[in-house]
């Protein structure tokens, strides 16, 4: 007795209809993007100001930062978030750069385990911490290094809080989705028109959610953590402090090029092979790092 597999077909109509739809998505999600963003540069002194005035100075110690072995000679660089599509959850890395201008974010945490599953975005699978057999296989597959980091940070956008976004939110609360928008979405059949956040908690969610890689991979857009570094960069802000949201765990996002006029570091503690030249990173030398 023999067994057939069916696969699904597809005919040139519906390979066709399929692409019409996905480019009117597409076109939705841009234009959805785009009535914001003018509505932003419309008060974007104002919420570079909002973001800046809360920030606070930040010192830390025995920090963690996980490199791939073959940059282990410059484990302070941040070029890697800079070549990476769409970038990480805090800098824009290699997508449009003609709409969208690429910045570097070097990405450390407050220890090991949390630096090593944000790096490849690895959840647990038990409640037992700790790196299971298939992450240890990887490990092996992909040599990597760990560096022990610390530094001081004058200015300092802490996200662990939603405090530093009161005066953020309070300007974009009063920007609102036209009613056009919610027609198109209806005649998309989207379940969601991608309204305006309607709560400080609901704008921190979003920024730290987990799947934020979701629009700039599938729409070429940026995540609402993208929009806000692009803000906090553009403020001169140095650096973000944000939970992990697969350990809980705090992590920073530092910005190179807004070291340039500030005596904040960022320097390797402990012993550091005589390879590694660039062992600090501040204002004298941040564009070694980007």
């Amino acid at each position: 007795m023999t067994s057939s597999v069916h696969l699904d077909s597809f005919s040139q109509r519906d390979i066709r209809l399929g692409k019409q739809r996905y480019d009117s998505i597409s076109t939705y999600f841009w234009d959805h993007y785009s009535y914001f963003a003018h509505q932003r540069s419309l008060i974007f002194d104002d919420l570079k100001n909002s973001l800046a005035k809360n920030c606070q100075p930040f010192i830390f110690s025995q920090w963690a930062r996980v490199v791939d072995y073959q940059f282990s000679v410059d484990p302070l660089s941040a070029r890697g978030s800079l070549l990476s599509d769409p970038g990480g959850r805090f800098n824009i890395g290699d997508m449009d750069q003609t709409k969208f201008p690429s910045f570097a974010a070097l990405y450390i945490a407050e220890e090991t385990e949390t630096a090593y599953r944000e790096k490849f975005g690895l959840y647990r699978e038990s409640k037992n911490a700790g790196i299971n057999t298939d992450e240890l296989e990887l490990i092996c597959r992909n040599p990597l290094t760990i560096v022990v980091v610390k530094g001081e940070i004058n200015q300092v956008l802490n996200l662990t809080t939603t405090d530093s976004l009161k005066d953020f939110y309070a300007l974009i609360k009063k920007i609102h989705l036209p009613a056009r928008f919610f027609q198109r979405a209806k005649t998309l059949n989207l379940e969601s028109p991608g309204r305006h956040v309607k709560s400080i908690t609901e704008l921190s969610r979003s920024i730290l959610m987990a799947n934020w890689r979701d629009l700039p991979m599938l729409w070429d857009i940026p995540a609402n953590s993208q929009i806000l570094a692009q803000i906090a960069y553009a403020a001169g802000i140095e650096a973000i402090l944000y939970p992990s949201k697969i350990t809980g765990k705090n992590c920073l996002a530092l910005f190179p090029k807004n070291l340039q006029q500030s005596d904040s570091y960022v320097k390797l503690e402990e012993a550091i092979p005589k390879e590694v030249k660039n062992f600090q990173m501040d204002y004298k030398n941040y564009s070694d790092f980007i």
